[in-house]
């Protein structure tokens, strides 16, 4: 039955192109648009670029390809890079306008968006109700769906994989069907798009949860880099106060490759103050 679905999904051949989208540039030429990656050393040439401007667009633009036997690229913030999302001649769907946030369940701590909505989207959407995400990268350009599709991590010591964090999603197939996608519903799916580049269908919306944002207090140590796994999971894995985490390795002459320092971020009990605005992520942009 797996071989069966996997040569099923296989035969769509969608590729993912993206993840996330700085304005990379197009050049409309004799053979068809030329594109490329935030890396600038992918140029390639492609039939069409569609902007995903609603479902029923995605609809007609992934069964017009099936018809014409195109190649589909997913596009987010074209951060994905190595080259290995683009497909020369393919129609590429730009999801970055495809962006909404659908709903938000504060009391469960649950948010649905359209898979061209970046993080910084939602962060600004859930700070007022003293929400977080609970993974996602350093920097919060990057699309949802894009993330999901290469299986991002972040700094959170215990969700540090997205896939953690997503309850389902929906998934438009080539044939123009919607699918749900869960743990329990469609499983196959669940393993194979979650990293999977977009190859089995274009992802819709998805249902993620989220965690209370706490005043975090920063800590750094320097350890010998064969201090790690003990320091790991003795002072990070078994301290619950430890929310988030990140060792780099020393690139000094002197220590290089040895010495290790890790930074750790310890929830805190400080109440955020009724007339402070330290959640506020405006102020941070000043």
């Amino acid at each position: 039955m797996k071989s069966c679905i996997l040569k099923k999904y296989f035969a769509s051949s969608f590729i993912f192109l993206g993840i996330i989208f700085f304005s990379c540039g197009e050049k409309q030429a004799a053979d068809g648009v030329l594109i490329n990656d935030i890396s600038r050393l992918n140029p390639t040439y492609v039939k069409q670029i569609i902007p995903a401007n609603s479902l029923k667009s995605l609809q007609k633009a992934v069964r017009l390809a099936t018809e014409k036997n195109l190649k589909i690229s997913i596009s987010g913030k074209r951060h994905s890079q190595g080259g290995h999302a683009f497909y020369d001649n393919a129609v590429v769907l730009d999801m970055t306008h495809f962006n909404q946030i659908m709903d938000l369940d504060v009391e469960n701590k649950i948010i649905t968006v359209q898979s061209g909505t970046s993080w910084e989207q939602i962060q600004e959407y859930i700070n007022p109700y003293n929400l977080s995400v609970k993974s996602m990268q350093s920097s919060n350009i990057f699309t949802v769906g894009g993330s999901m599709s290469s299986n991002i991590h972040g700094r959170d010591a215990r969700n540090s994989l997205i896939v953690k964090t997503i309850q389902d999603f929906r998934l438009l197939l080539p044939t123009g069907e919607i699918v749900n996608v869960s743990r329990k519903e469609n499983i196959e799916l669940f393993k194979l798009v979650i990293g999977g580049y977009g190859l089995f269908g274009v992802i819709l919306d998805i249902t993620l949860n989220l965690t209370d944002n706490h005043i975090l207090q920063k800590e750094a140590h320097v350890i010998d880099y064969t201090e790690f796994p003990a320091f790991f999971e003795n002072f990070i894995l078994n301290d619950p106060n430890v929310e988030l985490f990140i060792a780099r390795p020393s690139i000094a002459p002197s220590s290089l490759l040895r010495e290790t320092v890790v930074t750790i971020w310890k929830r805190t009990n400080i109440q955020k103050p009724q007339d402070d605005k330290i959640f506020d992520l405006q102020s941070e942009k000043k």
